[in-house]
């Protein structure tokens, strides 16, 4: 875990474990139990597989981003056999997720792929309003570009990353996340903004 100032700004940039890929969680403690296997095509992509997320604000604007353990596909490329779509996320809270305390997402902002076309949005859940964001895929890295005024403009608040594929009419599965105990302050999977 790394909190740098970045010219006039401040970022946090937070490692996640390789290889615990389509991981269930013990809710209680939220470590990872039981996997889908090695050889599962969803696996093996790696582009599912995060190793480190961050969250950087400058003046009024903020990115998030990942990298992840292999390149992404470009635009056109198939999904692994059975895979629909996915989407690389960013939860934003206004306090900790916990299982006593199922606080709902207040935005939710995602990269999706549907194995055409990449696209970025901006979820604010309580209207359901979506709006498009700007957006960087290069080789294993993402980038999302979103205003502090998209998100109401909080003082603070509670952020985690992972992804999700989907399969079918509704089918879908969180096949990574952050890994607890990755930064200060952490509760369950939620990392405090500002950072500690």
């Amino acid at each position: 875990m790394l909190v740098q100032p970045v010219s006039a700004g401040t970022m946090i940039v937070v490692s996640d474990r390789e290889g615990d890929l389509m991981k269930s969680y013990y809710t209680d403690t939220g470590e990872p139990k039981n996997g889908w296997g090695d050889n599962a095509p969803v696996v093996k992509a790696g582009y599912f597989d995060m190793v480190s997320m961050w969250l950087g604000q400058k003046g009024k604007t903020y990115t998030f981003g990942m990298k992840l353990a292999a390149d992404l596909p470009k635009e056109g490329s198939p999904l692994p056999p059975g895979i629909s779509a996915a989407a690389w996320i960013l939860w934003i809270e206004p306090e900790p997720w916990t299982p006593t305390n199922p606080v709902a997402s207040a935005f939710i902002i995602y990269l999706f792929y549907d194995g055409l076309a990449y696209s970025a949005d901006l979820l604010d859940v309580v209207p359901d309003v979506t709006t498009p964001v700007p957006f960087i895929v290069d080789g294993s890295i993402i980038n999302l570009v979103f205003s502090a005024a998209s998100i109401g403009n909080p003082s603070s608040f509670w952020w985690s990353g992972g992804l999700n594929v989907f399969w079918g009419v509704g089918g879908w599965a969180l096949v990574d996340m952050t890994d607890p105990g990755a930064a200060p302050g952490q509760v369950y999977w939620d990392i405090p903004w500002p950072p500690l």
